[in-house]
Protein backbone atom coordinates (compact mmCIF):
# COMPACT_ATOMS: atom_id res chain seq x y z
CA UNK A 1 0.00 0.00 0.00
CA UNK A 2 3.06 2.64 0.88
CA UNK A 3 4.82 1.29 -2.34
CA UNK A 4 1.09 2.41 -3.89
CA UNK A 5 0.87 5.79 -2.82
CA UNK A 6 4.43 6.96 -3.36
CA UNK A 7 4.06 5.86 -6.84
CA UNK A 8 1.20 8.04 -7.57
CA UNK A 9 2.24 11.13 -5.77
CA UNK A 10 6.31 10.28 -6.04
CA UNK A 11 6.48 13.98 -7.33
CA UNK A 12 4.68 15.82 -4.67
CA UNK A 13 6.43 13.27 -1.89
CA UNK A 14 9.70 14.07 -3.05
CA UNK A 15 9.83 17.93 -3.03
CA UNK A 16 7.92 17.77 0.45
CA UNK A 17 11.26 15.44 1.57
CA UNK A 18 13.52 17.92 0.49
CA UNK A 19 11.73 21.51 1.42
CA UNK A 20 13.13 20.50 4.81
CA UNK A 21 16.66 20.64 3.96
CA UNK A 22 18.88 24.04 3.62
CA UNK A 23 21.43 22.86 1.18
CA UNK A 24 21.06 21.30 -2.81
CA UNK A 25 23.27 18.79 -1.57
CA UNK A 26 21.15 17.49 1.37
CA UNK A 27 18.14 18.16 -0.73
CA UNK A 28 19.67 15.79 -3.50
CA UNK A 29 20.81 13.03 -0.81
CA UNK A 30 17.27 12.97 0.39
CA UNK A 31 16.04 12.17 -2.60
CA UNK A 32 18.79 9.24 -3.52
CA UNK A 33 17.61 7.60 -0.48
CA UNK A 34 13.67 8.22 -1.31
CA UNK A 35 13.73 6.67 -4.30
CA UNK A 36 16.19 3.89 -3.50
CA UNK A 37 13.47 3.06 -0.74
CA UNK A 38 10.65 3.18 -3.13
CA UNK A 39 12.47 0.69 -5.52
CA UNK A 40 13.69 -1.88 -3.20
CA UNK A 41 10.23 -1.71 -1.30
CA UNK A 42 8.05 -2.24 -4.57
CA UNK A 43 10.80 -4.55 -5.84
CA UNK A 44 9.98 -6.52 -2.53
CA UNK A 45 7.02 -6.52 -2.99
CA UNK A 46 7.22 -8.23 -6.92
CA UNK A 47 9.60 -10.45 -5.52
CA UNK A 48 7.69 -12.38 -2.99
CA UNK A 49 4.34 -12.33 -5.05
CA UNK A 50 6.06 -14.44 -7.57
CA UNK A 51 7.49 -16.30 -4.53
CA UNK A 52 3.96 -16.91 -3.33
CA UNK A 53 2.73 -17.38 -7.29
CA UNK A 54 5.08 -20.38 -7.49
CA UNK A 55 4.57 -21.76 -3.91
CA UNK A 56 0.77 -22.09 -5.07
CA UNK A 57 1.14 -23.36 -8.21
CA UNK A 58 2.72 -25.96 -6.64
CA UNK A 59 0.49 -26.78 -3.79
CA UNK A 60 -2.16 -27.11 -6.28
CA UNK A 61 -0.08 -29.67 -8.28
CA UNK A 62 0.30 -31.78 -5.05
CA UNK A 63 -3.17 -31.90 -4.23
CA UNK A 64 -3.71 -32.59 -8.05
CA UNK A 65 -1.50 -35.76 -7.67
CA UNK A 66 -2.65 -36.74 -3.92
CA UNK A 67 -6.66 -36.78 -5.51
CA UNK A 68 -7.23 -33.79 -3.01
CA UNK A 69 -10.77 -32.57 -3.94
CA UNK A 70 -10.32 -28.72 -5.66
CA UNK A 71 -6.66 -28.66 -5.92
CA UNK A 72 -6.69 -25.07 -7.95
CA UNK A 73 -8.35 -23.43 -4.30
CA UNK A 74 -5.62 -24.75 -2.60
CA UNK A 75 -2.91 -23.75 -4.68
CA UNK A 76 -4.83 -20.45 -3.96
CA UNK A 77 -5.09 -20.64 -0.72
CA UNK A 78 -1.63 -21.65 -0.53
CA UNK A 79 -0.22 -18.21 -2.34
CA UNK A 80 -2.78 -16.09 -0.48
CA UNK A 81 -1.45 -17.31 2.95
CA UNK A 82 1.83 -16.93 2.19
CA UNK A 83 2.07 -13.38 2.40
CA UNK A 84 2.14 -13.86 5.88
CA UNK A 85 4.94 -16.06 6.85
CA UNK A 86 5.22 -19.26 9.20
CA UNK A 87 1.26 -18.10 10.40
CA UNK A 88 -0.36 -18.59 6.66
CA UNK A 89 1.63 -21.90 6.11
CA UNK A 90 0.22 -22.81 9.90
CA UNK A 91 -3.35 -22.03 9.01
CA UNK A 92 -3.40 -23.81 5.48
CA UNK A 93 -1.50 -26.85 6.26
CA UNK A 94 -4.44 -27.60 9.35
CA UNK A 95 -7.50 -26.66 6.29
CA UNK A 96 -5.91 -29.19 4.48
CA UNK A 97 -5.43 -31.84 7.18
CA UNK A 98 -8.92 -31.17 8.11
CA UNK A 99 -9.82 -31.57 4.47
CA UNK A 100 -8.00 -34.50 3.84
CA UNK A 101 -9.04 -36.75 6.87
CA UNK A 102 -12.54 -35.90 6.04
CA UNK A 103 -11.89 -37.18 2.19
CA UNK A 104 -9.80 -40.35 2.82
CA UNK A 105 -10.01 -43.57 4.56
CA UNK A 106 -6.64 -44.63 5.53
CA UNK A 107 -4.06 -42.95 7.74
CA UNK A 108 -1.55 -42.77 4.16
CA UNK A 109 -3.60 -41.01 2.80
CA UNK A 110 -4.90 -38.51 5.33
CA UNK A 111 -1.45 -37.90 6.16
CA UNK A 112 0.59 -37.23 2.67
CA UNK A 113 -1.32 -34.13 1.42
CA UNK A 114 -0.53 -31.75 4.52
CA UNK A 115 2.46 -33.40 4.90
CA UNK A 116 3.29 -32.03 1.39
CA UNK A 117 1.91 -28.97 2.32
CA UNK A 118 4.53 -28.80 5.34
CA UNK A 119 7.83 -29.79 3.02
CA UNK A 120 7.00 -26.98 0.19
CA UNK A 121 6.29 -24.22 2.54
CA UNK A 122 9.31 -25.59 4.92
CA UNK A 123 11.32 -25.56 1.56
CA UNK A 124 9.93 -22.34 -0.05
CA UNK A 125 10.23 -20.26 3.61
CA UNK A 126 13.81 -21.45 4.46
CA UNK A 127 15.54 -21.84 1.51
CA UNK A 128 14.24 -20.12 -1.33
CA UNK A 129 12.65 -17.12 0.04
CA UNK A 130 16.05 -16.09 1.78
CA UNK A 131 18.29 -17.27 -1.17
CA UNK A 132 16.07 -15.48 -3.40
CA UNK A 133 15.75 -11.77 -1.51
CA UNK A 134 19.33 -12.35 -1.27
CA UNK A 135 20.46 -12.04 -4.32
CA UNK A 136 17.59 -9.53 -5.54
CA UNK A 137 18.65 -6.49 -3.08
CA UNK A 138 21.98 -7.96 -2.54
CA UNK A 139 21.40 -8.79 1.13
CA UNK A 140 23.21 -11.19 3.91
CA UNK A 141 20.95 -14.15 4.03
CA UNK A 142 22.14 -15.16 7.37
CA UNK A 143 21.06 -11.20 8.52
CA UNK A 144 17.40 -11.96 6.43
CA UNK A 145 17.32 -14.93 8.73
CA UNK A 146 18.27 -13.31 12.02
CA UNK A 147 15.55 -10.06 11.14
CA UNK A 148 13.25 -12.54 10.66
CA UNK A 149 13.58 -14.18 13.69
CA UNK A 150 14.20 -11.09 15.84
CA UNK A 151 11.12 -9.14 14.74
CA UNK A 152 9.20 -12.60 15.04
CA UNK A 153 9.89 -12.87 18.29
CA UNK A 154 9.15 -9.18 19.46
CA UNK A 155 5.89 -8.71 17.54
CA UNK A 156 4.81 -12.08 16.48
CA UNK A 157 3.33 -12.20 12.64
CA UNK A 158 3.64 -8.57 12.31
CA UNK A 159 7.06 -8.88 13.14
CA UNK A 160 7.80 -11.93 10.47
CA UNK A 161 5.79 -9.28 7.69
CA UNK A 162 7.85 -6.16 8.06
CA UNK A 163 11.59 -7.79 8.94
CA UNK A 164 12.62 -7.69 5.32
CA UNK A 165 10.72 -4.33 4.25
CA UNK A 166 12.42 -2.56 7.37
CA UNK A 167 15.95 -4.62 6.70
CA UNK A 168 15.63 -2.90 2.69
CA UNK A 169 14.78 0.64 4.01
CA UNK A 170 17.73 -0.04 6.24
CA UNK A 171 20.17 -0.80 4.10
CA UNK A 172 18.98 1.52 1.17
CA UNK A 173 19.80 4.33 3.93
CA UNK A 174 22.94 2.88 4.81
CA UNK A 175 24.35 2.90 1.48
CA UNK A 176 23.94 6.46 1.08
CA UNK A 177 25.09 7.56 4.30
CA UNK A 178 29.07 7.85 4.29
CA UNK A 179 29.33 7.35 8.02
CA UNK A 180 27.26 3.77 7.78
CA UNK A 181 29.03 2.04 5.44
CA UNK A 182 30.51 -0.46 7.59
CA UNK A 183 26.64 -1.26 8.67
CA UNK A 184 25.73 -1.33 4.80
CA UNK A 185 28.80 -3.75 4.22
CA UNK A 186 27.67 -5.75 6.58
CA UNK A 187 24.10 -6.03 5.54
CA UNK A 188 24.99 -6.94 1.81
CA UNK A 189 25.85 -10.17 0.48
CA UNK A 190 28.89 -11.66 -0.80
CA UNK A 191 29.14 -10.03 -4.27
CA UNK A 192 27.23 -6.69 -3.71
CA UNK A 193 27.90 -4.04 -6.28
CA UNK A 194 28.24 -0.45 -4.68
CA UNK A 195 24.19 1.09 -4.94
CA UNK A 196 24.59 4.76 -4.72
CA UNK A 197 21.90 6.16 -6.67
CA UNK A 198 23.52 8.45 -8.98
CA UNK A 199 20.88 12.13 -8.52
CA UNK A 200 21.88 13.21 -11.85
CA UNK A 201 19.06 10.57 -13.17
CA UNK A 202 15.91 12.25 -11.89
CA UNK A 203 13.81 14.00 -14.37
CA UNK A 204 14.33 17.08 -15.54
CA UNK A 205 11.23 18.52 -14.34
CA UNK A 206 11.63 16.97 -10.41
CA UNK A 207 15.53 18.09 -10.69
CA UNK A 208 14.85 21.60 -11.50
CA UNK A 209 12.09 21.93 -9.05
CA UNK A 210 14.34 19.86 -6.52
CA UNK A 211 16.88 23.11 -6.82
CA UNK A 212 15.01 26.05 -6.53
CA UNK A 213 11.88 24.44 -4.02
CA UNK A 214 12.82 26.81 -0.88
CA UNK A 215 13.45 25.49 2.32
CA UNK A 216 10.36 25.10 5.20
CA UNK A 217 10.87 28.10 7.38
Amino acid sequence: TLSFFLLITRDLFYLKVVRVLPSLTERKNALAVARRVEADVSGYLLTVAFINSCLGAAVGAAMWVLGVPNPLLWGLMAAVLNFMPYVGAIIGILIVATVSFLTFDTWFAIVMPPASYLLLTFVEGQFLTPLALSKRFALNTVVIIMAIALWGFMWGSVGVIVAVPLLIILKAFCDQIESLSNIAEFLSGEDAPASVVDSSSDTPDVQSRLEHAPPLR
